[in-house]
């Protein structure tokens, strides 16, 4: 599963399509804790994270929505930098 975003301890990942099903999503983790977002929608199917690093989470998502998906559908995995507005 390729790591792809690290921000303020939370790694953010990505399965490869045929480990992984739809609808496209992530998986954050922070400490022990961890949660599987909707890329689409940013709804977290289950997330017991934090809520400051949900709200990151969830800032990251709307900052790569867009390139989140493209990388689902290609396939093409990149390391994205978030920074904080």
């Amino acid at each position: 599963m390729p790591i792809i975003a690290r921000f303020y301890n939370i790694i953010i990942k990505m399965y490869y399509i045929e480990d992984e099903h739809n609808p496209p999503h992530i998986h954050a983790k922070y400490n022990e804790f961890e949660g599987i977002y909707n890329i689409a929608t940013g709804k977290a199917r289950y997330s017991n994270l934090p809520k400051n690093a949900d709200r990151l989470v969830h800032e990251f998502l709307d900052q790569y929505r867009e390139r989140l998906l493209i990388m689902w559908d290609k396939q093409d995995f990149e390391m994205l930098e978030f920074i904080e507005e």
